[in-house]
């Protein structure tokens, strides 16, 4: 597998693991049923296997196949990703599957994507990597040994170019034609001359002048000065390409090969483009991945692929290898079982065949069993086996002809205010509708709009977060802008003067994350820290005080947090462990440490532990565990704990019956999740029709959101909800004085509405 757009060849699959998938395909009786070759209809993005086409992904950048998974860049850096998450590849904080695309948490400014065997990595700007899932041996390189469902950093690693996530270690390629590598170190593979693992990068030994690097299941390889190619690592097969099939932990000369431009590790394979867009290769060929057309199993040298010729990029699979070639076709050859090869067959292929229907692609990647294509147009198109749904098509068939991927096409994030909602659009840029009294809008009026208004001057934005008449949004940069009402200072311009229009928050750089209250504004910083500013009536900045601050603030005793949330007068973050801190006001026990008392520093959420999200709503907050299951607190007088109308509850409770949970969002008084399907499940308060059921009855157990499929997020304000579908679309309900569901005003809406 390997990332495209002049990135890393990947390829990462173990023997082991491919007994053990074809076991369980052989149990759970798939084996006859699971292939299909898709219609015209299909092959243009429609979900195989039944449904409505689902608006395909565009504006991507890079594409690469990991194992059972695949991750885009599309635009301000952002990342997506899709299939097996077991281990939290996909970096969207679960570790549930997905056949769509999903966003990859706090990722921006990404310039180089690799998808490995149970992780992922990213360049980022400046230069340093960010890595997230599996991490048994060190892989994510972050010092620890610690499973990351999203990215964390790789520590002392600088001048990134490239990277290339591998079986259970990676690589990086840095300033000066160096090579460092982490992780498992069983075969060498980190090519420092020892074999003991590394959780930390370290320099692959005599190697320099490198341009490009390539990781496999347990071997790497690289091209240095003069086309010649070096390899490391495991060579059972002759992956290593030096004549030999014995391990080396330092690169060895690739024999007889020179004027390679790029080099792909496979499983047990390598090869390599080389002038004239020729390709060698050289390992394992079983199942004819070398493409020479010939029948021995196994050479320890190069031998030419057979009538390739225009090649401009290259990827090694499992046990099968793919090239775009003149005219952004692609051949593919090799291990045919599951369609990999793109021919419309499943049999296997010792040379070069053309997958179907397929043109304008420029970037490849191969997975364990799949393959996918990035077009000139921005799209991705995959084909092969998705038993985890890994052509991102929304469905779980296989497919022998290649399948566009569903994904984002307007909107990319949404979030609700008081009386107004915002969303992200393709380049960062805002889009803000309903109330603009304080001028939360950003769009330079206080006039309020029923329709979509351009946030003025703002682009290159990762997030989005509105409070009750003010807004703020992340940069790829790591700084943070706010815009509206500032009368208690939560725009963080250091003084308490309102704009209309987005300002700088000051003294605050770095930032990983944002979230806006009622009056008053956080940022997440380095070391999983968090600045406040804005209204302090209750201890919602976190400093221990009680006074408003225009201007960052440092929250107490808080470091390792990953997400933050903000509700009415009270503020929780997410930290390492999946535990829960909050401060603020604690009326209601919102804050989740069994009492009623407030508290202006934070206090732990007692009895729980492994939440991947959290958001906070009027008086109650809610966490969603694994397993997609949910836990909440505070205030339930409308039933908005989803256990049951009663007393308020100032310890996690179960929400019952909501299993497969992907995000979860609270509102004033109410709560929904989105569920298996893109479907979504709200309960609480229903005066406005902000449960989505076509009523205004409310309900304190689950009750579905009407005429809704194919969402991807929810977010909840205090009588409205929105929901982001697929194609980037809005769907709205509940209230909307103010336009806020972005529609000429009716008093409110009980069922979705689409966005204008």
């Amino acid at each position: 597998m390997r990332r495209f757009g002049g990135a890393v060849t990947v390829g990462v699959r173990t023997c082991s693991v491919r007994v053990v998938v074809s076991i369980a395909v052989v149990a759970a009786g798939l084996s006859a049923t699971v292939f299909s070759v898709p219609s015209s209809a299909a092959a243009a993005g429609a979900v195989v296997g039944g449904g409505p086409a689902p608006a395909l992904l565009s504006g991507a950048t890079q594409v690469d196949a990991g194992e059972f998974h695949a991750c885009v860049l599309v635009a301000a850096g952002q990342a997506r990703c899709w299939g097996l998450n077991a281990a939290g590849q996909l970096g969207n904080g679960t570790t549930i599957a997905a056949s769509t695309p999903v966003s990859v948490l706090g990722l921006s400014g990404a310039t180089r994507i690799s998808a490995g065997d149970t992780h992922s990595c990213a360049v980022v700007a400046g230069g340093q990597v960010r890595c997230w899932g599996g991490n048994t041996f060190g892989g994510l390189g972050n010092g620890t040994t610690t499973l990351a469902p999203t990215p964390v950093a790789v520590v002392g690693l600088s001048g990134a170019t490239e990277v290339s996530a591998g079986g259970l270690y990676s690589c990086a390629l840095v300033a000066g034609g160096q090579v460092r590598c982490w992780g498992a170190n069983f075969q060498g593979q980190l090519g420092d001359g020892g074999s003991t693992n590394s959780s930390v990068p370290v320099a692959v030994s005599g190697l320099s002048g490198a341009t490009w690097v390539s990781s496999g299941a347990s071997h790497s390889c690289a091209v240095v000065a003069g086309g010649q190619v070096r390899c490391w690592g495991g060579n059972n097969f002759g992956q290593l390409g030096n004549g030999t099939t014995t391990n080396s932990s330092t690169p060895v000369a690739v024999s007889g090969l020179s004027g390679a431009t790029r080099v792909a590790a496979g499983d047990g394979h390598t090869c390599a483009l080389v002038s004239g867009g020729q390709a060698r290769c050289w390992g394992a060929d079983f199942s004819g991945q070398l493409g020479d057309g010939g029948s021995t199993n196994v050479s320890s040298t190069p031998v030419a692929v057979s009538s390739l010729s225009g090649g401009s990029d290259i990827a090694a699979g499992d046990s099968h290898t793919c090239a775009v070639v003149t005219g952004g076709q692609v051949r593919c050859w090799g291990n045919g079982f599951y369609g990999q090869l793109g021919d419309g067959g499943v049999v296997n292929s010792s040379t070069p065949v053309a997958v179907s229907g397929l043109s304008g692609s420029s970037q490849i990647g191969a997975g364990s069993s799949h393959s996918c294509a990035g077009l000139s147009s921005g799209q991705v198109h995959c084909w092969g086996s998705s038993l985890y749904g890994q052509l991102g098509n929304g469905g779980t068939l296989q497919s022998a002809l290649p399948v566009a991927v569903s994904g984002f096409s307007g909107g990319i994030q949404i979030g609700a205010g008081s009386f107004h909602t915002c969303a992200l659009v393709a380049g960062g840029q805002g889009r803000c509708w309903g109330s603009n009294s304080g001028g939360q809008l950003g769009n330079g009026s206080s006039v309020e709009s029923s329709a979509p208004v351009a946030v003025s001057g703002l682009s290159g934005a990762t997030q989005i977060a509105p409070g009750e008449v003010h807004t703020c949004a992340l940069l790829g940069t790591g700084q943070v802008r706010c815009w509206g009402a500032n009368f208690a200072g939560q725009l963080g311009r250091g003084s308490t003067v309102s704009s209309p229009t987005p300002v700088a928050v000051v003294g605050l750089s770095g930032a990983t994350w944002v979230a806006s209250g009622d009056a008053h504004s956080c940022a997440l910083v380095a070391g999983g820290q968090a600045r406040c500013w804005g209204s302090n009536t209750t201890g919602q900045l976190g400093t221990g005080g009680s006074s408003d601050s225009p201007a960052p603030v440092a929250v107490s005793g808080l470091s390792g947090a990953t997400r933050l949330t903000a509700g009415e007068f009270h503020t929780c973050a997410l930290v390492a462990g999946g535990q829960v801190r909050c401060w603020g006001l604690n009326a209601a026990g919102q804050l989740g440490n069994g009492t009623t008392t407030s508290s202006s520093t934070p206090v732990a959420v007692v009895g729980l532990s492994g939440a991947t999200q959290i958001t906070a709503g009027s008086a109650h907050t809610c966490a969603l565990v694994a397993g997609g299951q949910a836990r909440c607190w505070g205030s339930n007088f409308f039933g908005q704990l989803g256990a049951g109308a009663g007393p308020s509850v100032a310890t996690p409770t179960v929400v019952s019956s909501l299993s497969g949970a992907t995000w979860i969002a609270a509102g004033g008084r109410h709560t929904c999740a989105v569920v298996a399907g893109g479907q979504a499940r709200c309960w609480g308060l229903n005066a406005s029709g902000q449960l989505g059921t076509g009523t205004t009855t409310s309900a304190s157990t689950l009750v579905a959101v009407v005429g809704l499929s194919g969402a991807t997020q929810v977010t909840a304000s205090a009588d409205q909800t929105c929901a982001l579908v697929a194609g980037g679309q809005v769907r709205c309900w509940g209230d909307n004085l103010f336009g806020q569901l972005g529609v000429p005003r009716p008093a409110q809406s009980p069922t979705p509405l689409a966005v204008l």
